[in-house]
């Protein structure tokens, strides 16, 4: 299942393709499962896998606050990058959900 069509998920994918010089809209087309991301770390214990999603989470997050991306009312960057790490640390999982994630704490031009 792809991507959904969102501001947030172009964004988030552009991001990661700049970073990791990867073709955005492959990321969002196919989908790949967290494992399969250049930021996961697959032979790492749990603890470090988490502090290397932070490394990754921090300035995407930044990105978002850079480019004057709101937070949802009454909504904390700090809880917004707990679940997004929380959703990436899952191998199997789709990376699709990072953008759920995002998009719960963020408010982007395109939601209604």
């Amino acid at each position: 299942m792809p991507w959904p069509d969102t501001l947030a998920a172009k964004l988030i994918s552009g991001f990661i393709a700049r970073r990791f010089d990867m073709d955005a809209i492959t990321i969002r087309r196919f989908d790949p499962p967290m494992g399969a991301m250049p930021f996961f770390n697959n032979s790492a214990t749990p603890d470090m896998r988490k502090f290397e999603l932070q490394q990754f989470a921090g300035p995407l997050l930044k990105f978002l606050t850079d480019l004057a991306v709101p937070l949802e009312d009454g909504a904390k960057d700090d809880e917004a990058l707990d679940e997004l790490v929380t959703e990436m640390s899952t191998e199997n999982s789709p990376s699709s959900k990072m953008v759920a994630a995002i998009d719960k704490y963020y408010r982007f031009q395109d939601e209604g």
